[in-house]
Protein backbone atom coordinates (compact mmCIF):
# COMPACT_ATOMS: atom_id res chain seq x y z
CA UNK A 1 0.00 0.00 0.00
CA UNK A 2 1.14 3.65 -0.86
CA UNK A 3 1.58 6.58 2.06
CA UNK A 4 1.94 9.92 0.45
CA UNK A 5 3.85 12.08 2.90
CA UNK A 6 4.05 16.10 2.79
CA UNK A 7 7.01 17.09 4.13
CA UNK A 8 8.44 20.39 5.80
CA UNK A 9 11.55 21.97 6.72
CA UNK A 10 13.96 23.83 5.60
CA UNK A 11 16.88 22.33 6.65
CA UNK A 12 18.29 19.03 6.18
CA UNK A 13 20.42 19.25 9.31
CA UNK A 14 17.39 18.95 11.96
CA UNK A 15 15.58 15.95 14.09
CA UNK A 16 12.76 16.43 12.21
CA UNK A 17 14.88 15.25 8.93
CA UNK A 18 15.49 12.13 11.39
CA UNK A 19 12.25 11.80 12.24
CA UNK A 20 11.23 11.38 8.20
CA UNK A 21 14.05 9.25 7.55
CA UNK A 22 12.90 6.78 9.99
CA UNK A 23 9.50 6.74 9.39
CA UNK A 24 10.01 5.88 5.91
CA UNK A 25 12.49 3.23 7.07
CA UNK A 26 9.90 1.08 8.69
CA UNK A 27 7.23 2.12 6.39
CA UNK A 28 9.51 0.24 3.55
CA UNK A 29 10.43 -2.27 6.61
CA UNK A 30 6.69 -3.89 6.26
CA UNK A 31 6.33 -3.81 2.72
CA UNK A 32 5.01 -0.67 1.60
CA UNK A 33 5.61 2.31 -0.27
CA UNK A 34 5.97 6.21 -0.81
CA UNK A 35 5.46 9.36 -2.11
CA UNK A 36 6.58 12.37 -1.17
CA UNK A 37 6.59 16.06 -1.28
CA UNK A 38 9.33 18.05 0.21
CA UNK A 39 7.83 21.12 0.32
CA UNK A 40 11.19 23.36 0.64
CA UNK A 41 13.19 21.39 -1.63
CA UNK A 42 10.47 21.67 -4.28
CA UNK A 43 9.78 25.55 -3.47
CA UNK A 44 6.04 24.54 -2.97
CA UNK A 45 4.35 28.47 -4.32
CA UNK A 46 2.46 28.69 -0.98
CA UNK A 47 0.88 32.42 -1.25
CA UNK A 48 -2.94 32.03 -2.73
CA UNK A 49 -3.26 33.75 -6.18
CA UNK A 50 -5.98 36.30 -6.52
CA UNK A 51 -8.13 33.68 -8.82
CA UNK A 52 -7.41 30.87 -6.34
CA UNK A 53 -9.17 33.02 -3.40
CA UNK A 54 -12.09 34.09 -5.80
CA UNK A 55 -12.59 30.50 -6.99
CA UNK A 56 -12.90 29.16 -3.61
CA UNK A 57 -14.86 32.14 -2.16
CA UNK A 58 -17.19 32.16 -4.68
CA UNK A 59 -17.79 28.09 -4.59
CA UNK A 60 -16.61 27.44 -8.54
CA UNK A 61 -15.27 25.13 -10.05
CA UNK A 62 -13.08 27.33 -12.21
CA UNK A 63 -10.72 28.64 -13.53
CA UNK A 64 -8.66 25.07 -13.64
CA UNK A 65 -6.14 24.53 -10.81
CA UNK A 66 -2.50 25.15 -11.51
CA UNK A 67 -0.34 22.30 -12.50
CA UNK A 68 0.97 22.05 -9.31
CA UNK A 69 -1.54 21.56 -6.70
CA UNK A 70 -3.07 19.38 -9.43
CA UNK A 71 -0.04 17.32 -9.02
CA UNK A 72 -0.44 17.72 -4.95
CA UNK A 73 -3.98 15.93 -5.38
CA UNK A 74 -3.01 13.29 -8.15
CA UNK A 75 -0.34 11.94 -5.38
CA UNK A 76 -3.27 11.80 -2.61
CA UNK A 77 -5.89 10.10 -4.61
CA UNK A 78 -3.21 7.39 -5.82
CA UNK A 79 -1.97 6.79 -2.15
CA UNK A 80 -3.96 5.33 1.00
CA UNK A 81 -2.57 7.10 3.43
CA UNK A 82 -1.13 10.87 3.89
CA UNK A 83 1.69 11.48 6.58
CA UNK A 84 2.41 14.67 7.50
CA UNK A 85 5.88 15.57 8.99
CA UNK A 86 7.04 18.81 10.10
CA UNK A 87 8.30 20.92 13.36
CA UNK A 88 6.10 23.02 15.32
CA UNK A 89 6.45 27.11 14.82
CA UNK A 90 5.09 28.86 17.37
CA UNK A 91 2.31 26.11 17.98
CA UNK A 92 1.66 25.78 14.25
CA UNK A 93 2.83 23.96 10.71
CA UNK A 94 5.41 26.22 9.08
CA UNK A 95 3.91 28.95 6.88
CA UNK A 96 4.77 26.74 4.00
CA UNK A 97 2.33 23.44 4.95
CA UNK A 98 -0.34 26.15 5.88
CA UNK A 99 -0.15 27.40 2.44
CA UNK A 100 -0.02 23.65 0.92
CA UNK A 101 -3.39 23.40 2.47
CA UNK A 102 -4.43 26.62 1.56
CA UNK A 103 -4.13 26.31 -2.03
CA UNK A 104 -4.55 22.24 -2.23
CA UNK A 105 -7.18 21.71 0.04
CA UNK A 106 -9.30 23.60 -3.06
CA UNK A 107 -13.20 23.72 -3.58
CA UNK A 108 -14.68 20.77 -5.23
CA UNK A 109 -11.65 18.63 -4.34
CA UNK A 110 -11.41 18.88 -0.44
CA UNK A 111 -14.67 20.83 0.40
CA UNK A 112 -18.26 21.34 -1.73
CA UNK A 113 -18.77 18.72 -4.37
CA UNK A 114 -15.46 17.10 -3.27
CA UNK A 115 -13.42 14.46 -5.01
CA UNK A 116 -11.03 13.55 -2.48
CA UNK A 117 -11.52 10.38 -1.89
CA UNK A 118 -11.78 9.52 2.33
CA UNK A 119 -8.10 7.93 2.71
CA UNK A 120 -7.73 4.83 5.55
CA UNK A 121 -4.82 6.61 7.33
CA UNK A 122 -3.50 10.43 7.87
CA UNK A 123 -0.76 10.60 10.64
CA UNK A 124 1.05 14.15 11.73
CA UNK A 125 4.11 13.59 13.07
CA UNK A 126 5.75 17.11 14.48
CA UNK A 127 8.55 18.07 16.28
CA UNK A 128 8.83 20.85 18.98
CA UNK A 129 11.19 22.81 21.28
CA UNK A 130 9.22 22.54 24.12
CA UNK A 131 8.34 19.63 26.61
CA UNK A 132 4.83 17.49 25.60
CA UNK A 133 4.20 18.42 29.76
CA UNK A 134 4.30 22.32 28.79
CA UNK A 135 2.34 21.99 25.77
CA UNK A 136 -0.03 20.13 27.45
CA UNK A 137 -0.29 22.07 30.79
CA UNK A 138 -1.03 25.52 28.28
CA UNK A 139 -3.17 23.86 25.83
CA UNK A 140 -1.29 23.88 23.08
CA UNK A 141 -0.79 20.37 22.07
CA UNK A 142 -4.95 20.02 21.91
CA UNK A 143 -4.94 23.39 19.71
CA UNK A 144 -2.41 21.52 17.38
CA UNK A 145 -4.93 18.78 17.34
CA UNK A 146 -7.82 20.48 16.62
CA UNK A 147 -6.67 22.14 13.87
CA UNK A 148 -5.42 19.19 12.25
CA UNK A 149 -7.22 16.49 13.08
CA UNK A 150 -10.58 18.16 13.53
CA UNK A 151 -10.18 20.52 10.89
CA UNK A 152 -7.77 19.98 7.77
CA UNK A 153 -8.23 16.64 8.31
CA UNK A 154 -11.85 15.93 9.71
CA UNK A 155 -13.88 13.33 7.56
CA UNK A 156 -11.08 13.28 5.04
CA UNK A 157 -9.28 9.90 6.21
CA UNK A 158 -11.30 6.95 8.49
CA UNK A 159 -8.79 6.72 11.03
CA UNK A 160 -6.20 10.19 11.95
CA UNK A 161 -2.98 9.96 14.71
CA UNK A 162 -1.16 12.87 16.08
CA UNK A 163 2.32 12.11 17.53
CA UNK A 164 4.54 15.41 18.88
CA UNK A 165 8.30 14.49 19.89
CA UNK A 166 8.85 17.15 22.44
CA UNK A 167 11.63 18.57 24.04
CA UNK A 168 13.83 18.33 20.85
CA UNK A 169 15.41 21.77 20.29
CA UNK A 170 19.12 22.24 20.88
CA UNK A 171 19.30 23.47 23.87
CA UNK A 172 16.55 21.23 25.51
CA UNK A 173 18.70 19.10 28.02
CA UNK A 174 16.23 15.90 27.36
CA UNK A 175 17.07 16.26 23.45
CA UNK A 176 20.04 13.55 23.74
CA UNK A 177 17.73 11.78 26.26
CA UNK A 178 15.09 10.89 23.94
CA UNK A 179 16.94 11.32 20.60
CA UNK A 180 16.90 7.04 20.06
CA UNK A 181 13.41 6.66 21.47
CA UNK A 182 12.02 9.35 19.64
CA UNK A 183 13.02 7.78 16.46
CA UNK A 184 12.45 4.36 17.36
CA UNK A 185 9.03 5.82 17.66
CA UNK A 186 9.08 7.25 13.95
CA UNK A 187 10.35 3.87 12.89
CA UNK A 188 7.64 1.98 14.79
CA UNK A 189 4.89 4.54 13.17
CA UNK A 190 6.06 3.52 9.58
CA UNK A 191 6.30 -0.02 10.00
CA UNK A 192 2.56 0.13 11.63
CA UNK A 193 0.76 2.37 9.34
CA UNK A 194 -0.66 -0.26 7.43
CA UNK A 195 -2.01 -3.50 9.62
CA UNK A 196 0.01 -5.97 8.06
CA UNK A 197 4.02 -6.87 7.67
CA UNK A 198 5.98 -8.95 5.36
CA UNK A 199 8.30 -11.06 5.90
CA UNK A 200 10.42 -13.99 5.05
CA UNK A 201 8.73 -17.45 5.29
CA UNK A 202 10.38 -19.60 8.11
CA UNK A 203 9.83 -23.41 8.60
CA UNK A 204 7.53 -22.60 11.29
CA UNK A 205 4.95 -20.85 8.90
CA UNK A 206 5.00 -24.27 6.60
CA UNK A 207 1.51 -25.26 7.47
CA UNK A 208 -0.10 -22.42 8.32
CA UNK A 209 1.10 -21.39 4.53
CA UNK A 210 -0.23 -24.52 3.10
CA UNK A 211 -3.76 -24.35 4.93
CA UNK A 212 -3.89 -20.29 3.74
CA UNK A 213 -3.00 -22.03 -0.03
CA UNK A 214 -5.44 -24.80 0.39
CA UNK A 215 -8.34 -22.77 1.72
CA UNK A 216 -7.85 -19.61 -0.67
CA UNK A 217 -7.62 -21.88 -4.03
CA UNK A 218 -10.25 -24.50 -2.82
CA UNK A 219 -12.62 -25.06 -5.61
CA UNK A 220 -11.47 -22.05 -7.32
CA UNK A 221 -9.84 -23.44 -11.09
CA UNK A 222 -10.72 -26.84 -10.14
CA UNK A 223 -13.15 -29.22 -7.83
CA UNK A 224 -10.59 -28.76 -5.00
CA UNK A 225 -7.29 -27.55 -5.53
CA UNK A 226 -3.36 -28.94 -6.22
CA UNK A 227 -1.22 -25.87 -5.02
CA UNK A 228 -0.83 -26.33 -1.60
CA UNK A 229 0.84 -29.77 -2.39
CA UNK A 230 3.02 -27.49 -5.31
CA UNK A 231 4.56 -24.97 -2.41
CA UNK A 232 4.73 -28.08 -0.41
CA UNK A 233 7.04 -29.36 -2.90
CA UNK A 234 8.63 -26.29 -4.60
CA UNK A 235 10.11 -25.55 -1.11
CA UNK A 236 12.97 -29.10 -1.50
CA UNK A 237 13.17 -28.27 -5.40
CA UNK A 238 16.14 -26.81 -7.09
CA UNK A 239 14.29 -23.60 -8.74
CA UNK A 240 13.13 -22.17 -5.42
CA UNK A 241 14.15 -18.93 -4.34
CA UNK A 242 14.24 -19.14 -0.54
CA UNK A 243 15.02 -15.48 -0.60
CA UNK A 244 11.60 -14.59 -2.17
CA UNK A 245 9.04 -16.98 0.25
CA UNK A 246 7.12 -14.32 1.44
CA UNK A 247 4.57 -14.12 3.93
CA UNK A 248 1.93 -11.46 4.93
CA UNK A 249 1.17 -11.29 8.72
CA UNK A 250 -2.10 -8.86 10.18
CA UNK A 251 -2.75 -9.35 13.79
CA UNK A 252 -0.58 -11.93 14.65
CA UNK A 253 -2.08 -14.38 11.94
CA UNK A 254 -0.32 -15.19 8.14
CA UNK A 255 -3.25 -13.80 5.56
CA UNK A 256 -1.13 -13.87 2.71
CA UNK A 257 1.96 -15.51 0.75
CA UNK A 258 4.08 -15.78 -2.19
CA UNK A 259 6.54 -17.33 -3.98
CA UNK A 260 9.13 -17.71 -6.78
CA UNK A 261 11.26 -20.50 -8.78
CA UNK A 262 13.99 -20.03 -11.29
CA UNK A 263 13.58 -21.48 -14.93
CA UNK A 264 14.09 -20.32 -18.76
CA UNK A 265 12.74 -19.41 -21.91
CA UNK A 266 14.66 -21.09 -24.29
CA UNK A 267 15.42 -19.12 -27.29
CA UNK A 268 14.83 -19.64 -30.63
CA UNK A 269 18.65 -19.73 -31.11
CA UNK A 270 18.92 -22.50 -28.47
CA UNK A 271 20.29 -20.52 -26.00
CA UNK A 272 18.65 -20.22 -22.38
CA UNK A 273 17.68 -17.41 -20.85
CA UNK A 274 17.06 -17.58 -16.93
CA UNK A 275 14.02 -15.60 -15.34
CA UNK A 276 11.18 -16.31 -12.36
CA UNK A 277 8.42 -17.83 -12.65
CA UNK A 278 6.12 -16.99 -9.45
CA UNK A 279 3.38 -18.24 -7.50
CA UNK A 280 1.39 -19.31 -6.01
CA UNK A 281 0.44 -16.14 -5.01
CA UNK A 282 -3.14 -15.66 -2.45
CA UNK A 283 -4.49 -13.53 0.23
CA UNK A 284 -6.94 -15.06 2.44
CA UNK A 285 -10.82 -14.82 0.77
CA UNK A 286 -11.52 -12.45 3.70
CA UNK A 287 -9.54 -9.72 2.26
CA UNK A 288 -9.08 -9.78 -0.85
CA UNK A 289 -10.45 -6.69 -2.90
CA UNK A 290 -8.79 -4.58 0.03
CA UNK A 291 -5.25 -3.63 -1.36
CA UNK A 292 -3.19 -6.36 0.65
CA UNK A 293 -2.48 -8.55 -2.62
CA UNK A 294 -1.14 -5.70 -4.66
CA UNK A 295 0.73 -4.63 -1.46
CA UNK A 296 1.89 -8.23 -1.47
CA UNK A 297 2.77 -8.44 -4.88
CA UNK A 298 4.89 -5.15 -5.39
CA UNK A 299 6.95 -5.59 -2.12
CA UNK A 300 7.81 -9.22 -3.38
CA UNK A 301 8.53 -8.28 -7.55
CA UNK A 302 11.19 -5.20 -5.92
CA UNK A 303 12.96 -7.84 -3.89
CA UNK A 304 13.25 -9.91 -6.58
CA UNK A 305 14.47 -6.96 -8.62
CA UNK A 306 17.33 -5.93 -5.76
CA UNK A 307 18.52 -9.76 -6.08
CA UNK A 308 19.64 -9.15 -9.45
CA UNK A 309 16.71 -10.78 -11.41
CA UNK A 310 15.69 -10.04 -15.02
CA UNK A 311 12.17 -10.98 -15.87
CA UNK A 312 9.14 -12.53 -14.44
CA UNK A 313 6.49 -14.81 -16.09
CA UNK A 314 3.78 -16.95 -15.09
CA UNK A 315 -0.12 -17.38 -15.60
CA UNK A 316 -2.51 -14.49 -14.07
CA UNK A 317 -5.19 -12.36 -15.11
CA UNK A 318 -3.87 -8.94 -16.84
CA UNK A 319 -6.95 -7.28 -15.23
CA UNK A 320 -5.07 -7.37 -11.76
CA UNK A 321 -1.19 -7.80 -12.47
CA UNK A 322 -1.17 -5.37 -15.49
CA UNK A 323 -1.42 -3.01 -12.39
CA UNK A 324 1.88 -3.78 -11.01
CA UNK A 325 3.32 -3.58 -14.72
CA UNK A 326 2.73 -7.07 -16.39
CA UNK A 327 2.14 -7.22 -19.76
CA UNK A 328 0.91 -10.46 -22.10
CA UNK A 329 4.05 -12.23 -22.94
CA UNK A 330 3.49 -12.03 -26.58
CA UNK A 331 4.26 -8.45 -26.48
CA UNK A 332 7.69 -9.60 -25.73
CA UNK A 333 8.40 -12.32 -28.21
CA UNK A 334 7.87 -15.19 -25.43
CA UNK A 335 6.07 -18.45 -26.25
CA UNK A 336 4.03 -20.63 -23.93
CA UNK A 337 5.11 -24.36 -23.96
CA UNK A 338 2.81 -26.73 -25.36
CA UNK A 339 0.42 -24.02 -26.62
CA UNK A 340 -0.91 -24.65 -29.95
CA UNK A 341 0.41 -21.28 -32.04
CA UNK A 342 -3.22 -19.88 -32.58
CA UNK A 343 -4.56 -20.29 -28.91
CA UNK A 344 -5.41 -17.75 -26.25
CA UNK A 345 -2.49 -16.80 -24.70
CA UNK A 346 -3.78 -14.08 -23.01
CA UNK A 347 -3.03 -15.87 -19.35
CA UNK A 348 1.33 -15.77 -19.81
CA UNK A 349 1.75 -12.79 -18.67
CA UNK A 350 5.67 -11.49 -18.12
CA UNK A 351 7.37 -8.39 -16.51
CA UNK A 352 10.50 -7.53 -16.93
CA UNK A 353 12.85 -6.23 -13.75
CA UNK A 354 15.68 -4.87 -15.17
CA UNK A 355 14.26 -2.59 -18.36
CA UNK A 356 15.45 -4.33 -21.53
CA UNK A 357 16.24 -7.86 -20.35
CA UNK A 358 14.16 -9.33 -22.92
CA UNK A 359 14.86 -7.23 -25.78
CA UNK A 360 15.73 -8.80 -28.63
CA UNK A 361 14.90 -12.39 -26.67
CA UNK A 362 12.53 -14.63 -28.66
CA UNK A 363 11.58 -18.12 -27.62
CA UNK A 364 9.68 -20.72 -25.39
CA UNK A 365 8.66 -20.16 -21.69
CA UNK A 366 9.51 -23.56 -19.59
CA UNK A 367 7.38 -23.68 -16.25
CA UNK A 368 9.04 -25.85 -13.60
CA UNK A 369 8.56 -29.70 -13.18
CA UNK A 370 8.29 -29.68 -9.63
CA UNK A 371 4.36 -26.85 -10.74
CA UNK A 372 3.21 -30.21 -12.23
CA UNK A 373 1.66 -32.50 -9.50
CA UNK A 374 -0.08 -35.97 -9.89
CA UNK A 375 -3.97 -36.59 -8.88
CA UNK A 376 -3.47 -39.15 -7.12
CA UNK A 377 -0.53 -37.78 -5.22
CA UNK A 378 -2.52 -34.30 -4.45
CA UNK A 379 -5.40 -36.76 -3.33
CA UNK A 380 -2.50 -38.71 -0.66
CA UNK A 381 -1.19 -34.82 0.66
CA UNK A 382 -5.04 -33.43 0.83
CA UNK A 383 -5.93 -36.90 3.95
CA UNK A 384 -3.32 -34.54 5.84
CA UNK A 385 -5.98 -31.65 6.11
CA UNK A 386 -9.31 -31.43 7.22
CA UNK A 387 -12.09 -32.52 4.82
CA UNK A 388 -13.76 -30.17 2.34
CA UNK A 389 -16.22 -31.03 -0.31
CA UNK A 390 -15.21 -30.47 -3.68
CA UNK A 391 -17.22 -28.98 -5.77
CA UNK A 392 -17.88 -28.21 -10.09
CA UNK A 393 -18.64 -24.82 -10.52
CA UNK A 394 -18.85 -22.44 -13.11
CA UNK A 395 -15.86 -20.71 -14.56
CA UNK A 396 -13.00 -23.47 -13.61
CA UNK A 397 -10.39 -24.27 -15.80
CA UNK A 398 -9.83 -27.44 -15.08
CA UNK A 399 -12.19 -31.08 -14.73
Amino acid sequence: MKAFIVYCHPSEDSFTRCVRDSFIKGLVDSGNEYVISDLYKMNFKTDMSEAEYLRDSNYNDTPRLQDDVLAEQKKIQESDAIVFIYPVFWTEAPAKLVGWFDRVWSYGFAYGNKTMKVLDKALVLCTAGNETEKLERFGLLDAMKKVMLHDRLFNRAAQSDFVVFGGMSKGNSTRDRNWNQNLNIAYQKGKTLFDFTIRGETEADYRAVENLVRESFWNVYRPGCSEHLVIHLLRDDASFVKELSFVMEKDGHIIGQNVFAKTVIQTDEGKPVPVLTMGPICIAREYQRKGYGKALLDYSLEQAAQLGFGAVLFEGNIAFYGKSGFDYARNFGIRYHDLPENADSSFFLCRELIPGYLKSVSGVYQTPSVYYVKDEVVEEFDRLFPAKEKQKLPGQLFD
